[in-house]
């Protein structure tokens, strides 16, 4: 299992399909996108924290 498999398998898709009134495919696919993007900023964040 790569990191990303492992960081995914830690998110609970039912509850986040739930919450946004989508189906868990449909959650499960917005998670794939939404990770590289969300945790791609943080090596920036880390070496320049007054860019914040």
């Amino acid at each position: 299992m790569t990191p990303f498999d492992d960081l995914l398998s830690q998110v609970p898709i039912a509850q986040l399909a739930d919450k946004l009134g989508v189906d868990q495919p449909a959650a499960t696919n917005a998670v794939k996108v939404a990770l590289p993007t969300a945790f791609g900023g943080l090596p920036a964040n880390a070496t320049e924290p007054a860019a914040l």
